[in-house]
């Protein structure tokens, strides 16, 4: 990302990658990171490419969560409702299967739990939010926390909102 290589240049690193290790989810992430507008792609691209990913992947490999991390780098500041709508809903559900195939030692489920409680947080699924933020308590050096000026009042501001919505009903 940081040497500027032309598309063409990491479509071939992509395909080593992926030849040796088709399911690689740091390989796929930072490759996403790659394609997202604030590097060298679009949203457009950075979408098609965790589309065709989540779309390969086994159950259990955490890869649908590329969905909602190139949805989160495009379209994070719009209003909240959109976080609401069909097709978010179906990424964040298709997540959470994932997370529940997912092997019970796999370090990367809490990576992936920390952007479920955030987008459940922010879609009023305040119970399922708790039970990300209970499994994952005390850290916040991920996303989407890392992305704010103070994570960590960021992290107990959705983490407080997503108890008080349990609690309350809503």
């Amino acid at each position: 990302m940081g040497l500027g290589a032309s598309h063409a240049m990491m479509l071939d690193l992509w395909s080593e990658v992926t030849s040796r290790a088709p399911h690689h989810f740091e390989g796929h992430v930072r490759a996403l990171q790659y394609w997202c507008a604030k590097w060298r792609g679009s949203a457009e691209i950075a979408r098609d490419f965790a589309g065709q990913a989540a779309a390969t992947a086994p159950p259990g490999s955490l890869l649908t969560v590329l969905r909602l991390i190139a949805w989160f780098e495009h379209e994070d500041e719009t209003p909240s409702e959109a976080y609401g709508w069909p097709d978010v809903l179906g990424m964040t559900d298709d997540a959470l299967r994932d997370v529940a195939a997912a092997r019970p030692d796999d370090r990367r489920v809490a990576e992936v739990r920390h952007l479920l409680a955030y987008f459940l947080t922010k879609q009023d699924r305040h119970e399922a939010a708790l039970e990300q933020f209970r499994a994952v308590d005390g850290y916040v050096g991920a996303l989407p926390w890392s992305y704010r000026p103070s994570p960590a009042k960021t992290y107990c501001r959705y983490r407080t909102k997503a108890l008080r919505g349990a609690v309350n009903g809503s």
